[in-house]
């Protein structure tokens, strides 16, 4: 029996030496091993991505804030793409003002109101003149009488004081033409032979130092200039005056068709026409006013021709009022 055990022990031992002869375990040499596992690469690469993510925000941001100390002519590679956009921009703004400029110039809305002050003061000033002119023109169509004319000649009483004629003669030179018509067509009425009043003391001859226009008035009478010389008022002692002031007339009509237009259709035939030098044009219904344009040439103006009664009811110098409009002249 106990043979039998030392024998089984060593039979043991045989075995397990054999076991260990058969298994024999081998291992990756030092060298060709990593120093990580795979779960511990894995991490670690995920750390560096976060970290990479974070470095270029924080990267992007420094950037945007000190782009321009960084880069003070802007950032090179964005540069095409701001001007093409600010171009776009531009040329849609652009496209958007001459939309807009169209739209106002086809509706007429801005117009006449974007304009600078001076040339909206000048256009009201030239409208309400015209408009009181035209007033005045539609409603004043009966004549106004004339002061006190003891002989009859067409020259009133107070007239004839001016050229020392005769108040109870109507011819007072003897030359068979009244003393008011010699007037009024520029003769002197003191001396016969149809001697020209412009060669006398009885009046004076006037220049327009802008407008270069001339006439002739009474010697006694005042002169006063308003407006930059647009507007001569030539005054009488009596405080009665015969105003010359130009009217604009951008459409160059004829002083007869302006007028044509300003008063109805039947008072048209009872126009008066006249003729002044270089001028032709007509009288108003009411007879205070003289229009004349050139009859050729500049026709930039209407040159308006009024008598002022002031504060009278009656006309007390016509004949001057007409020798003032026929003595009315451009100078060359």
């Amino acid at each position: 029996m106990f043979g039998s055990k030392k024998q089984k022990k060593e039979e043991q031992k045989e075995v397990s030496k054999t076991t260990e002869e058969k298994v024999v375990i081998h291992t990756m040499p030092d060298k060709f091993r990593g120093t990580s596992s795979p779960e511990q690469k894995s991490g670690k690469f995920l750390n560096a991505s976060i970290f990479l993510v974070i470095l270029l925000i924080v990267a992007s941001f420094s950037i945007y804030f000190l782009k321009d100390r960084i880069f003070p002519g802007g950032i090179p590679f964005l540069n095409k793409n701001i001007n093409n956009e600010t171009d776009n921009n531009v040329n849609n703004a652009d496209n958007n003002i001459n939309s807009d400029n169209n739209i106002n110039s086809n509706t007429g809305l801005n117009r006449n109101y974007n304009t600078n002050d001076n040339t909206n003061k000048n256009t009201n000033a030239n409208e309400n003149t015209n408009a009181n002119i035209n007033q005045n023109i539609n409603s004043n169509t009966e004549r106004v009488p004339i002061a006190l004319d003891s002989d009859k000649d067409t020259m009133p009483d107070i007239e004839e004081f001016i050229y020392k004629t005769d108040m109870r003669n109507q011819d007072s030179d003897g030359d068979t033409y009244m003393d008011g018509q010699e007037v009024a067509n520029l003769y002197n009425p003191l001396i016969g032979n149809l001697t020209k009043i412009v060669d006398s003391s009885l009046v004076k001859p006037y220049l327009n130092p802008k407008y270069n226009y001339t006439f002739l008035y009474p010697s006694a009478w005042n002169i006063i200039s308003t407006d930059n010389n647009r507007k001569i008022s030539v005054i009488s002692p009596e405080g009665e005056f015969i105003e010359i002031m130009l009217i604009d007339n951008p459409y160059g009509y004829t002083a007869e068709n302006w007028y044509l237009d300003q008063i109805s259709i039947e008072n048209k035939h009872k126009i008066e026409k006249i003729w002044a030098n270089s001028f032709r044009g007509v009288r108003s219904l009411d007879g205070m006013n003289f229009y004349l344009t050139l009859i050729s040439g500049n026709r930039s103006f209407i040159y308006s021709i009024s008598y002022i009664v002031g504060s009278r009811t009656q006309m007390s110098f016509p004949a001057t009022f007409q020798m003032i409009t026929r003595s009315f002249d451009i100078k060359r």
